[in-house]
């Protein structure tokens, strides 16, 4: 299990961020290149992720604040795609408990399922809002940039597939940060 990419340095902002996430993905070793999973991550101030969020067209994206508003996490884009249309729900369920057990840590897979599976997303698929056609009876994702505080501070991250991802990819992944 690869460590996660993080550097001492805290920036003040996305676009701070950017040339140093950059960097760390063009740095990255072929032994870091064979892992199933690379977490890219650096400390970051004085950001509103909410109004950042609000701005993306992406369909994959997520705000989670728990009850005590003391922990926050923001995602946005997929780096990997769990669902209904590859395989059944327990084969998925242990495929992704194998993943995140060989992830580093921090990775985490967000999703659920249908309120009604008989009628993904709230309605027949022609019924559904065009945001949630996609989504079938239940989903699950690794987001590709992630954004999370909490009490010790913020982390911006990015997810990387190495088998999966070229660099072309990401790099254009980490422009939407900025």
């Amino acid at each position: 299990m690869m460590p996660i990419m993080r550097g001492a340095e805290e920036v003040n902002s996305p676009t701070e961020a950017l040339p140093v996430l950059q960097e760390r993905l063009t740095n990255l070793s072929p032994a870091q290149l064979a892992e199933k999973v690379i977490r890219l991550e650096i400390k970051i101030r004085n950001w509103d992720p909410q109004l950042w969020l609000e701005s993306q067209t992406d369909p994959h994206q997520f705000y989670w604040q728990d009850r005590d508003e003391t922990h926050l996490r923001i995602g946005l884009g997929a780096a990997r795609i769990w669902n209904d249309k590859k395989a059944g729900l327990n084969d998925v369920l242990l495929e992704i408990a194998a993943f995140l057990a060989e992830a580093p840590a921090g990775v985490r897979v967000y999703g659920g399922f249908a309120f009604d599976p008989g009628h993904p997303a709230g309605g027949s698929l022609l019924e559904s809002p065009a945001g949630w056609r996609g989504w079938g009876s239940w989903r699950f994702f690794l987001p590709r940039i992630e954004w999370v505080q909490t009490a010790e501070g913020a982390v911006l991250a990015c997810h990387v597939i190495p088998q999966k991802d070229g660099v072309e990819d990401i790099q254009r992944a980490l422009n939407v940060v900025a």
